[in-house]
């Protein structure tokens, strides 16, 4: 695993803009919403989530997708050196109980 994006997901998860927010959101839309989603992006030398893109979902929410991407986007990574940006996988597990 690599060590950079570990703290970058650390980051993610402490920024309090969480996936489960979404989740909830969308789950009043549509009670039966479960599955996992795996989203992928880059940090770059400005610390902003770049081409952040769905590598896998079978959660087949286009609200709940587009929440978590948006969010995300918004999030203040730690700036990554130039010309070396951390390329970051993470996946989303949404169940009954929430396990971001």
């Amino acid at each position: 695993k690599n060590a950079r994006a570990d703290e970058l997901i650390d980051v993610y998860r402490q920024s309090g803009r969480s996936a489960e927010g979404c989740y909830r959101d969308a789950l009043v839309q549509d009670p039966s919403i479960n599955g996992k989603l795996v989203l992928a992006w880059k940090v770059d030398h400005t610390g902003k989530a770049q081409n952040v893109r769905i590598e896998r979902s079978n959660v087949v929410n286009k609200f709940l997708e587009d929440c978590i991407i948006t969010h995300l986007r918004e999030v203040a990574f730690p700036k990554q050196p130039r010309f070396s940006p951390v390329q970051v996988e993470y996946e989303f597990d949404f169940q009954r109980q929430m396990n971001p």
